[in-house]
């Protein structure tokens, strides 16, 4: 018995872009692959991304349409990680399919901006 679903979410958002780099992007074609070769393939792959690939402008408006303009390394790395994620959707679609969540930096009571990304 086995999952439906795969999700992909740990995420340094720190760190030498290099380590950022084989976490999200390298880490993410991993986690593909070992659930096209799984016994029970999952029939949804979900990764988890970040509205900074959109740019930093916290004033700035964007869709899913909206073209990439990742401003530091950790965006860059992610929005590589989700042309890969594409990728395999548009390779095996017929195995499972592949979407993404865009997740946004929490500002409120007691979070600095500095404590964010």
């Amino acid at each position: 018995m086995g999952s439906d679903h795969l999700q992909r979410d740990l995420t340094p958002s720190k760190g030498s872009y290099s380590f950022i780099k084989r976490v999200n992007v390298e880490g993410t074609r991993v986690v593909l692959e070992a659930g096209l070769g799984a016994r029970h393939t999952p029939r949804r792959f979900v990764y988890i991304s970040t509205d900074e690939v959109y740019g930093s402008s916290c004033h700035q408006v964007f869709e899913e349409s909206s073209p990439l303009r990742p401003s530091n390394p950790y965006a860059a790395s992610k929005a590589a990680a989700e042309s890969l994620v594409s990728s395999y959707w548009d390779q095996y679609k017929e195995v499972f399919s592949a979407g993404g969540l865009l997740v946004l930096n929490p500002l409120g009571g007691g979070i600095r901006r500095s404590e964010t990304l």
